[in-house]
């Protein structure tokens, strides 16, 4: 038997490949996606700082990702309310339907990825890898 951490590394590793694949017909990489779905999804304005901590991404990478999503119209960026010298993220309506798109295509790979799996099957390793993300993020 295989070990649980390589396992778990190269199915992450390989997942990741194939969304990036996907995505490509809507223009973003997957990691754009991500960005993109924390401004989208949020229910107050974000700063990079938060959507960086989120995300595990280092400062340099989170801007990096920022620039291109406003280069590409998805976002854009305002003072904050309270701080002047901060800016928030905001989605443009271009980038809520981009998002949508996203969404479909990775929902398309991920039933592609996970046809091995029975409905229990994809139940249950939703519920284990659930436990183990909210442990780590939390614990």
């Amino acid at each position: 038997m295989a070990e649980l951490g390589y396992l778990l590394m190269a199915t992450a590793k390989q997942l990741k490949y194939q969304l990036n694949n996907a995505l490509e017909e809507v223009g973003v990489t997957a990691s754009q996606w991500a960005v993109l779905a924390q401004i989208v999804t949020a229910d107050n304005p974000l700063m990079a700082v938060e959507i960086a901590s989120v995300l595990g991404m280092d400062k340099p990478t989170t801007s990096g990702i920022i620039q291109r999503l406003q280069s590409k119209a998805f976002i854009i960026k305002k003072p904050a309310p309270l701080d002047g010298r901060a800016t928030i993220l905001l989605p443009t309506e271009q980038g809520r339907a981009i998002f949508r798109q996203c969404t479909t295509v990775a929902n398309r790979e991920m039933a592609k990825f996970t046809a091995a799996l029975d409905a229990q099957q994809k139940q249950t390793l939703t519920q284990l890898l659930t436990i183990i993300e909210r442990e780590q993020s939390h614990g």
